[in-house]
């Protein structure tokens, strides 16, 4: 049977195993739409060059040490690279983009930042000790983990299998809570903060996302926890649940652009994040400002997961009210 690949797949390549995902989800019909002049495309913003590093010599976080696990490409890149940029050591973890991961690596130290590359799949308990057995050896200590590192297969549940379910959930939930009690000996008696990636599909509904959506709601529940257990050692665990990012995973799904044109129109002003905007929100997390920030979740998404139908008050009739709008629509609010 043909599959799209998982998350940690799709960014390599989309070719191997490619299962043709329902269309996303529509937007209103036209005989509920209510009538109005389409606004124009926004304007999108030119995104800055990820591969043009500026590493500060004595950065805000110089001295510090900070894990990225899957971080060869993609978001996962992007945090390991602005943390270097801020001065921290960097450890940038990938496993099947192994290359990716030690191109990261090169390219921050190549910048003048210090790098160390770490192979192995978090999802492997052997893995995991492996790699901070590294770093105790090249730094003898940790600070931060950004847990990044993600797998489940894109695909309607019909055809996701026990396979797919144990991969997802070994990655993205077993992977997280062996980093997190790995980094949490090394943070002990100093503190440290741990960041989670989640996504908005952890509680909403979209075609083929629901294997990534339980193990992300997972995540969330195992953020929340570690919060509370780790919190006596000065150890802060907060998550960042992003929604649709403008960048290569997206333009790679099928029908790519009417889905992006399809969630710009149902998000609030029309324009979707980038992925600076999921990496902003990690940085914060990790800074000392956010010192009484723990247990929560951060969503980035640009409101897209406030809404419910996609329809706003600018989309109404000139001279109509909300409410006549509202009530015209069927949807009584009064009932």
């Amino acid at each position: 049977r043909d599959k799209l690949e998982t998350l940690g797949a799709i960014a390599r390549a989309l070719t191997a195993r490619v299962v043709p995902v329902p269309a996303a989800v529509r937007g209103p019909s036209a005989s509920n739409q209510a009538p109005a002049t389409p606004a124009p495309a926004p304007e999108r913003r030119e995104t800055p060059d990820p591969t043009v590093l500026r590493v500060l010599p004595h950065g805000p976080l110089h001295g510090k040490v900070a894990l990225v696990t899957g971080s060869g490409r993609g978001i996962g890149r992007l945090i390991a690279t602005r943390l270097a940029e801020l001065g921290a050591s960097v450890v940038v973890n990938a496993f099947h983009s192994r290359a990716a991961g030690e191109a990261t690596a090169e390219a921050i130290r190549a910048a003048g930042g210090d790098a160390l590359f770490a192979w192995g799949s978090v999802a492997n308990e052997s893995h995991v000790r492996t790699i901070f057995e590294q770093i105790d050896q090249a730094y003898g200590r940790l600070d931060f983990l950004v847990c990044n590192a993600s797998d489940g297969l894109i695909a309607p549940f019909d055809q996701v299998g026990t396979a797919d379910w144990d991969r997802a959930f070994r990655t993205c939930v077993t992977g997280t809570h062996l980093c997190a009690m790995a980094a949490s000996e090394r943070m002990r008696g100093r503190g440290g903060a741990i960041v989670t990636l989640s996504t908005v599909t952890a509680h909403r509904y979209l075609r083929g996302f629901g294997s990534q959506g339980v193990v992300k709601a997972a995540v969330e529940s195992l953020t929340r926890y570690l919060a509370c257990e780790l919190a006596g050692h000065g150890i802060r665990t907060n998550c960042v649940s992003a929604g649709p990012v403008y960048g290569e995973l997206l333009e790679k799904f099928p029908e790519a652009e009417q889905t992006i044109a399809h969630w710009e129109r149902i998000t609030p002003g029309g324009e979707l994040c980038r992925p600076e905007d999921v990496v902003s929100v990690v940085e914060m997390l990790l800074d000392e400002r956010s010192a009484r920030v723990n247990g929560a979740v951060w969503v980035v998404d640009n409101g897209v997961s406030a809404q419910i139908d996609g329809r706003f008050v600018a989309d109404a009739p000139t001279g109509a009210s909300t409410q006549g709008l509202a009530q015209g629509q069927g949807l009584a609010l009064a009932r």
